[in-house]
């Protein structure tokens, strides 16, 4: 029977450069485009962001950014027009961070 190691065999013949190459070009490949949203639905996200804003709802907010999605759970404590961002205290690890506007893609209220 042959014991065949896929790519680790490969991996003591490479130089480290080219194995850093390598991971560069594979995480590259994991990144996503960011979504166009069309007005409409840049419209009713608007409202939902208000609305969270007014009624100091807990909310789950997914975010774009570098390439990949992230999913944040907590408060929107406020919202500054001037900076075109939100401060929202994030419930998983308690602190409260400045998120861009321009970089949420979805707005979901869990009460």
């Amino acid at each position: 029977m042959i014991y065949d190691r896929g790519a680790i065999k490969w991996t003591s013949l490479m130089l480290p450069e080219h194995a850093e190459k390598l991971e560069r070009m594979v995480e590259e490949d994991q990144k996503q485009k960011r979504p166009i949203l069309d007005p409409d639905y840049l419209t009713e996200l608007n409202e939902r962001l208000h609305d969270a804003v007014n009624e100091q709802s807990h909310v789950e907010i997914k975010l774009y950014k570098n390439g990949y999605f992230h999913t944040m759970m907590g408060r929107i404590q406020s919202l500054d027009l001037h900076r075109q961002a939100i401060y929202f205290n994030n419930n998983g690890s308690g602190e409260s961070v400045w998120l861009p506007v321009g970089n949420i893609v979805d707005i979901q209220t869990m009460n």
